[in-house]
């Protein structure tokens, strides 16, 4: 089984993240994977820089990012989200970065792990 290691301690942005992906999975067609969650997604299924399959994600230093860093990357991603949306989804950011304040809601780990767990041929560990 073809087994992805990822440091999560290095990842402080979905670009952080996109490159990561990239550069240690180097699926076929990863020259074509487009950078955003949703490229994420079709790629994890079959698409543009698709793992190897059946294979383990395994992220490390998990642990090594407290709360508060993470919630700051998650609201930096949040913000520069805005400014890029159209208008009608800026009241689901604004949720999203008023449950950031409580310390509660999703956050950058969970758009990277989420998406893969239930896939099948993916398994994650998470240390």
């Amino acid at each position: 089984m073809k087994e992805y290691i990822f440091d999560l301690q290095k990842t402080r942005s979905l670009n952080d993240w996109w490159d990561e992906y990239i550069n240690i999975v180097r699926g076929e067609g990863f020259e074509y994977f487009g950078k955003n969650r949703d490229a994420y997604s079709d790629s994890i299924d079959g698409g543009p820089g698709c793992p190897e399959y059946p294979c383990r994600f395994v992220f490390i230093n998990k642990g090594k990012i407290t709360n508060p860093q993470l919630i700051e990357y998650t609201k930096i991603e949040l913000e520069f989200k805005k400014t890029k949306c159209h208008p009608s989804w800026l009241p689901t950011i604004e949720a999203q970065l008023e449950l950031l304040e409580k310390g509660i809601g999703e956050n950058l780990h969970h758009w990277i792990i989420d998406p893969l767990m239930g896939r099948e041929g993916i398994e994650v560990v998470v240390k």
